[in-house]
C-alpha cells in the first residue's frame, strides 16, 4: 500500500522539509540576502575568477567550453548558484553578463529558457557559500520568492520609504556645491576627454587645490575641506601633478592604484568613503574609473559590468560625497555624454557629464579648452564654455560665441600689416585668419568692430579701383591721408609712451618699419639693444 503511494509521500516529505533546505544566499532555515554587487565581488575574488571573467565579462564560450554556448550558460549559472540560491537574483545576474543571447527568452515549459535552466540547476545537489548569518540585512535589487510567498517578518527587508513632503522639507532647495557649478555634494560627476590630450587630470587637480583653500574656482565658490584622490599614476608622474597644482598639503589624501589593486572594487570604494568621512573630505576623485574598477578592453562595453562598477560610487554619493570620476573618450570621440569609451551605462548612472576637449582650428592657444556639460544641474552649469589655464589659474573665457569673437579679433590684429602701404583687402584678411582656425563670419564681424573701435585702420573708398584695405598701426601711429572710417580715429598724443621712451625714437622705429625692417630689428637699431 505504501509502495503504491510512495510518490505522494515523497512530495509530502519534500513540502514538510522545505524549510530545512538552504535558501536565500545559502543558509539553512534563514535567508541572508546579499546584493548583486557582493556576489559579483565574490566571483571575481574566487580561485576560478579567470574563468568567471571570460564568461561574464567577455562572453567567451570557446576558451573553457569549446564554443558550446549552452554549456557556458550552465557553467556561469552554477558559479552564481554557489553564492545565491534565489532564482530571480541569478536571472538578473545572468542578464548582466556578456553571454546574454536571444535564446534565453525562448519559452520552455511555461518559463523562459534561462529561467528553466536556472530552476534545473537549483534542483541539483551542490555546495553553497557560508555567508555570515549575523550580517545586517541590506537593501537588494531583487525580490526573493520567500517574500512573494509571505515569508516571516524576520526575513522581510526593511524598506525606508520617504513621502514627497518629507523630501521637500528635508532636502535643501539649492544645490550644495563643493565646486560650483561643476561638482555637487551627493552626486556623481563624470569628466571625459581624449587620452593625454584634454587635460582631465590637470583640470581636476586645480579644482582640488581650490577646495583645499576654499577659494573660488573659475569664478565659482568652493566648500573648503580635505580631498581623497584615487590615482592610477605612479608616484613619480603624479608628483608632477601635485607640483603643478600646488597640492602639497596634508589635507590631500592620495591612494595609488598599485597599492590597492588586489582589493575588490566595492570594498575599496567603501573604504575610501570611510576615509573621506574620517578626514572631513567632501570630494572623492577616481582617476581613471576603468583602471580602478578593473574594466579593461572589451569589459568596458558590458552594460552589466558598468552597472556593477557604478553601484559603489552611487553608495558613496549617497553618503553626501561629491564623487568625481575620470573617463577616457573613444578614438572616434563624439558629443558630450556619448564620447566616453565603453558602455553608455556609465554616463547613465552619473548625475553630471562634463567633456573636456581642445577647441577646433589650429590657432587656439595650447592652454585653451572647451568644457561641455549635460546632466541634472542644467539650470546652474553652463552647457558650453571656453576656459584657459593662465598663470597657474583656470579662467573662463566665455561661451563658444564669445570665444570665437575674441579669438577672431586677436587673430585679425596679428595678421594685419603695420603700415598703410602694406594694407590688405578684407578677402585677404579673411583668408589669413581662417587659415589660423577662425570662422569666416567671426572674422568679418571682427574687422567691422575693430575698425569702429579704431584698433585697426581702414583705408580706401570701398569701390572699384579703391577697395577697403586694412592695417594695424604701431602704438602712437597717426593715420595717413586717405583713410576711411565711420568715426575719426583717436590716437594718443602723449609725449611719452608707456614704456618711458620719447616719441621721436618711436617715430624712427615706424620709419624703419615702413622701409621694410621688422619691428624687433627696428627697435634694436634705434635703441641699440635697449628694448
Amino acid at each position: 500500500m505504501i509502495g503504491e503511494n510512495q510518490s505522494a509521500l515523497d512530495a509530502l516529505h519534500s513540502k514538510l522539509c522545505e524549510d530545512d533546505k538552504r535558501n536565500g544566499n545559502g543558509h539553512a532555515g534563514h535567508a541572508v540576502f546579499r546584493t548583486n554587487e557582493e556576489i559579483l565581488a565574490k566571483c571575481r575574488a574566487a580561485s576560478n575568477a579567470p574563468k568567471f571573467s571570460a564568461l561574464y565579462d567577455e562572453g567567451d564560450a570557446l576558451a573553457y567550453h569549446g564554443g558550446d554556448a549552452s554549456s557556458a550558460d550552465f557553467s556561469l549559472i552554477r558559479m552564481f548558484r554557489f553564492y545565491t540560491q534565489d532564482a530571480e537574483q541569478i536571472d538578473q545576474l545572468m542578464q548582466g553578463s556578456a553571454l546574454q543571447r536571444t535564446k534565453w527568452n525562448e519559452s520552455r515549459s511555461g518559463k523562459t529558457w534561462l529561467r528553466y535552466s536556472i530552476d534545473n540547476a537549483l534542483r541539483e545537489n551542490f555546495e553553497t557559500y557560508p555567508w555570515p548569518v549575523d550580517k545586517e540585512t541590506r537593501d537588494t535589487n531583487f525580490v526573493s520568492s520567500e517574500y512573494k510567498n509571505g515569508g516571516s517578518d524576520e526575513t522581510k527587508p526593511v524598506l525606508k520609504f520617504c513621502t514627497g513632503r518629507k523630501i521637500a522639507e528635508s532636502v535643501p532647495e539649492e544645490t550644495e556645491w563643493i565646486v560650483a557649478p561643476w561638482f555637487a555634494a551627493g552626486a556623481i560627476t563624470e569628466i571625459s576627454g581624449p587620452i593625454k590630450a584634454a587635460g582631465k587630470t590637470t583640470f581636476t587637480a586645480h579644482a582640488c587645490r581650490k577646495v583645499l583653500d576654499g577659494a573660488p574656482f573659475m569664478g565659482g565658490a568652493t566648500e573648503r575641506g580635505a580631498v581623497v584622490y584615487l590615482t592610477e599614476q605612479a608616484p613619480a608622474s603624479f608628483r608632477k601633478v601635485i607640483e603643478a597644482a600646488k597640492l602639497d598639503s596634508d589635507d590631500f589624501h592620495v591612494l595609488y592604484w598599485h597599492e590597492a589593486r588586489d582589493i575588490a572594487w566595492p570594498a575599496l570604494v567603501k573604504a575610501a568613503a570611510d576615509h573621506a568621512e574620517s578626514v572631513g573630505a567632501r570630494l572623492l576623485v577616481v582617476d581613471v574609473l576603468s583602471r580602478w574598477c578593473g574594466l579593461e578592453g572589451d569589459g568596458e562595453n558590458s552594460t552589466g559590468a558598468a552597472l556593477e562598477a557604478m553601484a559603489p560610487l552611487k553608495e558613496a554619493a549617497g553618503r553626501g560625497l561629491a564623487v568625481v570620476y575620470l573617463r577616457h573618450d573613444r578614438k572616434s570621440g563624439g558629443e558630450v555624454g556619448q564620447s566616453g569609451r565603453g558602455s553608455s551605462q556609465f554616463g547613465g548612472d552619473a548625475d553630471q557629464l562634463i567633456q573636456i576637449s581642445r577647441p577646433s582650428g589650429n590657432d587656439a592657444r595650447p592652454t585653451v579648452r572647451v568644457l561641455e556639460a549635460i546632466g541634472r544641474f542644467g539650470d546652474d552649469t553652463p552647457a558650453k564654455v571656453n576656459i584657459e589655464l593662465h598663470n597657474e589659474e583656470y579662467r573662463v573665457l566665455g561661451d563658444a560665441a564669445a570665444f570665437a569673437r575674441e579669438n577672431a579679433m586677436r587673430t585679425v590684429c596679428e595678421v594685419l600689416p603695420a603700415t598703410p602701404s602694406e594694407a590688405i583687402e578684407s578677402s585677404e584678411v579673411v583668408t589669413r585668419a581662417t587659415d589660423k582656425g577662425c570662422k569666416r563670419t567671426a572674422v568679418t564681424s571682427a574687422l567691422k568692430d575693430l575698425a569702429e573701435a579704431n584698433t585697426i585702420v581702414r583705408i580706401g573708398a570701398g569701390k572699384k579701383g579703391d577697395p577697403h584695405r586694412y592695417y594695424k598701426p604701431l602704438p602712437g601711429e597717426e593715420p595717413q591721408p586717405g583713410f576711411y572710417s565711420s568715426e575719426p580715429p583717436i590716437y594718443s598724443t602723449d609725449e611719452t609712451n608707456s614704456d618711458g621712451f620719447g616719441t621721436d625714437p618711436e617715430r624712427e622705429v615706424k620709419r624703419l618699419v615702413r622701409e621694410g625692417m621688422s619691428e624687433s630689428l627696428a627697435r634694436r637699431e634705434v635703441y641699440d639693444g635697449a628694448v
